[in-house]
């Protein structure tokens, strides 16, 4: 037995819901969705880009359902145009897409200057050894090993009030060292 309301009873949900009875639009929306995901499948979509159109196209379809007549032709020739329409842009903006990609084989290879990164990390390692040894740690802990201030607090035998405030202090001590500040063009 086929599941499908006939094409009258699929006319009579359309008017009523263009005229406000929104009793039946679900029933409505349900069958136009089924509708449009197989006229996009049978137009060489995969399943998932043809139920992610659909849903696009479903919203078109139901802002314009109050031109719809069904003197003039059947709910589904009228919503295989709203389909034809959907799935030409689609491609459209796919050939756009695949155009201006660009292939691993064709991208270039572009060197990377590691001068400026030596330099930073020298800059870096000397800007922390100035720091507190439990300052050190602590920076160590929050950034290296992505723990929270609670677990820090734990390791630490400190509040996480206590550690936060002393992470915030070295870090601001690392933001204001002129060396480093030199080093990374500030």
């Amino acid at each position: 037995m086929n599941n499908l309301p006939d094409a009258t009873l699929v006319a009579n949900w359309a008017r009523q819901t263009s005229e406000g009875d929104l009793r039946n639009a679900e029933n409505l929306a349900n069958y136009l969705r089924q509708l449009l995901v197989r006229r996009f499948l049978q137009l060489g979509l995969q399943h998932e880009e043809s139920q992610e159109l659909a849903q696009e196209c479903l919203i078109d379809v139901l802002q314009n359902l109050a031109k719809f007549d069904s003197e003039r032709s059947a709910l589904g020739t009228w919503v295989s145009g709203f389909a034809r329409t959907a799935i030409r842009s689609w491609r459209r903006k796919e050939y756009g897409r695949r155009q201006s990609e660009i292939t691993y084989d064709v991208a270039p290879e572009v060197p990377v200057a590691d001068s400026n990164i030596s330099e930073l990390e020298n800059s870096m390692s000397a800007t922390l050894r100035k720091l507190n040894v439990i300052d050190q740690e602590l920076l160590h802990m929050r950034f290296n090993l992505g723990l929270s201030f609670e677990e820090i607090a734990e390791r630490s035998n400190l509040t996480s009030v206590n550690a936060r405030k002393r992470l915030s202090r070295a870090v601001d001590r690392l933001r204001r060292d002129p060396e480093l500040r030199s080093a990374m063009g500030l």
